[in-house]
């Protein structure tokens, strides 16, 4: 028995060295993009056989993935988690008109949001460049706006993809995201049913990019 709990005592000692040992190796501060830019393209369906297309810029946000430099697999890829996205855009306005029905949306306070944090595996690209590919059943965006006043808020899933590219000695990062949605346009109601009532289809493709900071002063994870 006694030798038995020895054993016991030196393996949780191994363990917990080994432990302390690989934290010590990585850095846990992410790579932060702090006020990237780029565009946001949106196509929508109207009513009438009618097309709206608007092109609206980002205004700020912020990017974050951890560890700052990824960690390192067999064959060169890496493993980053995307922890953070942020992303403002400005504000614009869509006017539409069918069956004698003019309608006007001023849209603004426009955010997208990373739900929650996803890991994706990096395809080497190059010299310290990794492809970016994160499956869009792993990643969930929330977009909030304003709608003529009206607060709103939606959940969404990209459509395929989000691509993109990392340059670890250039110091920058692009995404690709593509969003497809279906809106509901209902107009002149009464009690015998709408002139208007139809589900159209929409995409929302957006481009960004920005320059990488990375941390100063390493941090990493408790021992």
């Amino acid at each position: 028995m006694k030798t038995n709990r020895t054993l016991l005592v030196a393996a949780g000692l191994s363990a917990t060295v080994l432990s302390a040992t690989l934290a010590t190796a990585v850095d846990l501060q992410p790579l932060v993009v702090p006020n990237p830019v780029g565009t946001l393209h949106m196509q929508q369906s109207l009513p009438c056989d009618k097309l709206v297309a608007v092109d609206t810029d980002v205004t700020g946000g912020r990017i974050e993935m951890s560890p700052a430099r990824g960690l390192d697999l067999e064959g060169g890829d890496k493993i980053f988690n995307l922890t953070r996205m942020t992303l403002l855009f400005k504000r614009f306005t869509v006017r539409g008109d069918c069956r004698g029905i003019r309608d006007t949306h001023k849209v603004s306070e426009i955010a997208v949001q990373l739900a929650s944090a996803v890991s994706f595996r990096a395809p080497a690209a190059g010299r310290d460049t990794y492809f970016v590919r994160i499956p869009r059943d792993q990643i969930l965006l929330t977009e909030t706006f304003t709608d003529n006043g009206a607060p709103k808020i939606v959940y969404l899933r990209p459509s395929n993809e989000v691509t993109g590219l990392v340059n670890l000695t250039g110091g920058t990062v692009r995404l690709h995201i593509e969003v497809g949605a279906l809106l509901q346009f209902r107009a002149g109601c009464t009690s015998l049913g709408c002139t208007i009532d139809e589900i159209l289809p929409g995409t929302q493709t957006a481009d960004i990019a920005g320059a990488i900071v990375f941390p100063a002063t390493p941090v990493t994870a408790p021992r």
